[in-house]
């Protein structure tokens, strides 16, 4: 009778055929972000002598990780094409990373089939392989770093080397390091000396270097993003209903990845596998991480890192035979979620489908969205990217010297080249706007803290001078142009810079409730009549504020409003916002349109309506209070 062939002689064809299946998933998912090209655009300038800038002639960092910009440098003065240049680095990194784990760190056939399978079957891992974001290479520093820390050399070794991989992922992006902090400091507290401290500094050294870098030649410590993204009038308590949306977002389209990070967190502690307590640790803190700062709006992007770690942590836990339980269990969940990688063709996020890339809490499925204009296997002989917003780049390159205001500055501004400036609405690449605090929006998005643009700042950018209107602005914009255009070695602007970054100086000069809340007029109830009207002009975001006579419930407002534009109506209780709503108006005409807008069923005493695009001024009138 014939015999069984025993499983462990068909694993190795098994590996082949599964490591085969994650190269084509691999290829067929690989695409480029909008996020991206924000940093390509400085690399464009520093391969044209513009330097490290966004915008040539302001020195800004415009990027979250120098290391990984750094990286595309030498190719971009090789080659001209950063799509391919971008998509090059990102697959080849992610290949180095994943190479690594599975044919290095990984002790068995078994957990190499596993961790294949796992990482293809992640949306979040798959999605960031690519993209042109630094994950890939906070991935390959994660498993080098864990290789080290686990391995079984001395501590004084593992400090050097762990130590080391700690600075480059700090100089890579920041907040990454929290996933391996724990481990480090474990790492330190072995030796705890003098000696055992000054060698965690020498390896942090690049990272300390930058620093010093980024203050003297940018005038700030921290990439331009992080003070646009903090200095924001959003309630902490928002923040974090925010985050818990991002982890359950997560959980409805990519289960996988959510319990993986789970197991991987909750599992050490269970079997009592100490040695990996700290990355369990540290996969806590990033995750908590995520939530305080309330997410992103990368569908997955904040957790493809930690699922990295997560599978690292797993396969030093689990042995050979249990995988064959795990293999077709990882592999079912992945296939579970709404945009499977092992499933991705080239007609994702056609038109029939483009309303899944967006979820609700604005959170999005960003390949999706963009798969059409950058996806590797969607380009059917165009010439990729193929976005409306590289037309419009393009279209302002042929018409070089405008300041040009978007929200949208990747595509956009690599296309537009040098010699237009581009205005960001939510400040990532203004260091003048970001010192403002973001507009309140009913529906807002992580990392879209849209700015009021202040009167007379476009034309201060256009003729060069200060012509804003404020007084009190005209100093803050007076210290960001020394900081950010006047000569480096100034004695001035390094005592501009201490009292920007150190003192509140400036900040005291802001007047946060209107930046907030624009209201540039305020009226009572009795005055609607006659202010109605006259019609109501509104300086470009600026609305306007209606006091009732009394602190009561009412049941709705009728107004009329100029069809071009998109409004905010806030309910308050004194200062207290009771309900928002966004009224929308996108009629292609410059006339007026009646809207009622219900009120909520509580006390409020004072109305708040603003404009909230730029197609300024816009027009209300005929407003009525229904009690």
């Amino acid at each position: 009778m014939p015999t069984s062939v025993p499983y462990y002689k068909i694993l190795n064809p098994l590996l082949f055929l599964i490591t085969g299946l994650f190269l084509l998933s691999l290829y067929r998912t690989a695409w480029i972000s909008d996020d991206a090209y924000i940093s390509y655009r400085s690399i464009e300038n520093v391969v044209n002598g513009y330097g490290l800038t966004y915008n040539p002639g302001q020195r800004v960092q415009a990027f979250t990780h120098p290391l990984w910009a750094f990286l595309h440098i030498p190719f971009r003065m090789l080659f001209q094409n950063m799509y391919v240049i971008g998509l090059t680095v990102s697959l080849g990194t992610s290949l180095a990373a994943v190479g690594l784990l599975v044919f290095r760190f990984a002790q068995s056939i078994q957990s190499r089939v596993f961790l294949l399978i796992a990482l293809m079957s992640s949306a979040a891992f798959m999605d960031y392989s690519s993209s042109g974001l630094e994950n890939p290479l906070t991935n390959l520093l994660l498993v080098l770093f864990a290789w080290i820390s686990l391995s079984g050399k001395d501590m004084h070794h593992r400090l050097i080397w762990g130590s080391v991989l700690a600075g480059l992922m700090l100089l890579n992006r920041m907040d990454s390091i929290l996933l391996i902090t724990p481990m480090l400091f474990m790492l330190w507290w072995e030796q705890r000396s003098l000696r055992a401290s000054g060698i965690v500094l020498l390896g942090l050294l690049p990272f300390l270097l930058w620093e010093v870098f980024a203050v003297i030649y940018y005038g700030f410590p921290f990439p331009m993003t992080a003070y646009a993204k903090l200095n924001i009038s959003i309630e902490r308590t928002d923040l974090l209903l925010q985050g818990l949306h991002y982890v359950i977002d997560t959980a409805q389209h990519d289960p996988l990845t959510l319990i993986v990070i789970a197991a991987a967190i909750i599992a050490p502690f269970c079997f009592k596998r100490s040695h990996l307590y700290p990355l369990s640790f540290g996969i806590a803190c990033y995750l908590l991480y995520t939530v305080h700062i309330g997410g992103d709006f990368m569908r997955g992007r904040f957790f493809a890192s930690p699922f990295f770690l997560s599978v690292i942590v797993l396969c030093r836990m689990i042995r050979p035979r249990q995988y064959l339980y795990l293999i077709p269990v990882g592999l079912s969940l992945g296939l579970l979620g709404s945009c499977p990688p092992l499933l991705s063709d080239a007609d994702l996020g056609k038109e029939q489908v483009l309303g899944a890339a967006v979820s609700g809490h604005g959170i999005t499925n960003e390949r999706e969205y963009y798969f059409q204009g950058t996806g590797l296997i969607a380009a059917k002989g165009r010439q990729l990217p193929d976005l409306r917003w590289v037309n419009t780049g393009k279209s302002l390159r042929q018409q070089s010297g405008q300041c040009y205001l978007t929200s949208s500055i990747g595509f956009i501004g690599y296309f537009a080249g040098p010699e237009n400036h581009v205005i960001d609405r939510y400040a990532l690449t203004d260091p003048f706007l970001a010192q403002l605090p973001n507009v309140y929006q009913p529906n807002w998005r992580p990392g879209h803290n849209k700015r009021l643009i202040p009167r007379g700042y476009i034309s201060s950018l256009e003729q060069g001078q200060n012509l804003l209107i404020s007084p009190e602005l005209g100093k803050v914009y007076k210290a960001i142009q020394q900081i950010t255009r006047g000569p480096i070695w100034s004695w001035k602007r390094f005592q501009t810079i201490w009292e920007i970054n150190c003192t509140d100086t400036f900040s005291k000069l802001i007047d946060r409730e209107y930046y907030t809340l624009p209201v540039s007029t305020s009226f009572s109830e009795d005055e609607i009549s006659s202010i109605s009207q006259q019609g109501m002009q509104t300086h470009q975001d600026a609305g306007f504020e209606i006091r009732l006579h009394s602190a009561n419930p009412i049941k709705q407002i009728h107004i009329s409003l100029q069809n071009d534009c998109e409004y905010t109506c806030i309910f308050r209780l004194e200062e207290k916002i009771v309900s928002s709503r966004v009224v929308s108006r996108y009629l292609q005409d410059q006339g007026m349109s009646k809207a009622v807008i219900p009120a909520p069923q509580e006390r409020i005493d004072n109305i708040v309506i603003y404009p909230n695009n730029q197609n300024a001024p816009c027009q209300v009138r005929g407003i009525r209070i229904e009690r």
